[in-house]
């Protein structure tokens, strides 16, 4: 009987995700050995996977060394998400070349256009809030010789 404790080898369920049985798991959640892993691990099973976009994200090229922006950052308002890129940017010491400022798109680079630096954000159809859909923090341009004669800053 599946009493929804554990996850068991009863494989999909109505809704095609995966059922619980009990006695995979212990009454604090976690596996046999107490590490809170399954002692076997198992393949992943998303149903419908073709309706999702799965993509690789290189995490050390896709996070600011703040932290403050990165793929997939959600901000309420485009005014957060300018002033996220904005302080961002007085942190890095380099200018900011806004490339597209729209209702529902915001683009920006560095004023070097064959640097990689880029930031791309669009607002989501529901609601106000912003996601930040592609992020290159790295500089290709030299940011010392070419960025310091340079002085961006917004109240």
């Amino acid at each position: 009987m599946d009493d929804g404790v554990g996850a068991g080898p009863t494989g999909a369920g109505p809704s095609d995700f995966t059922t619980f049985g009990k006695g995979s798991f212990g009454e604090d959640g976690l596996g046999e050995d107490g590490s809170g892993e399954h002692p076997t691990p198992r393949a992943w099973s998303i149903p419908r996977f073709e309706r999702y976009s799965l993509e690789p994200n290189r995490m050390d090229k896709a996070i600011s060394n703040d932290g403050c922006l990165y793929k997939g950052k959600l901000f309420r308002y485009k005014k957060d998400l300018k002033r996220t890129v904005q302080m961002y940017v007085l942190n890095e010491n380099f200018e900011l070349q806004i490339r597209r400022s729209r209702k529902t798109c915001y683009e920006a680079g560095c004023k070097d256009d064959k640097c990689e630096f880029q930031l791309r954000a669009f607002k989501m159809q529901k609601g106000e809030y912003w996601v930040v859909q592609m992020f290159m923090k790295d500089h290709t341009c030299n940011i010392d010789g070419y960025h310091a004669r340079f002085r961006q800053v917004n109240s």
